[in-house]
């Protein structure tokens, strides 16, 4: 599916889980945001709060590495 179709379907009733490392593409389709490590959950919340406000260390260096490669 493309971003576009995604952002489509997100107007209907259907709940979607997807698994990314793509940070860029959580924020632009995700309502929710979930950070793992090792299959623990570290941190949840709107797609804006956790990337934009990351309140946990582990959540804080990934989204730095992810800043600093250019990917978000």
């Amino acid at each position: 599916m493309t971003v576009k179709e995604l952002k489509e379907d997100q107007s209907s009733a259907m709940t979607m889980v997807i698994a990314t490392h793509e940070m860029g593409f959580a924020q632009q389709v995700g309502d929710q945001v979930c950070f793992l490590e090792g299959g623990a959950v570290v941190e949840i919340g709107s797609s804006a709060q956790v990337l934009q406000d990351p309140q946990d260390k582990r959540t804080k260096d990934f989204l730095r590495k992810v800043h600093e490669a250019g990917r978000l």
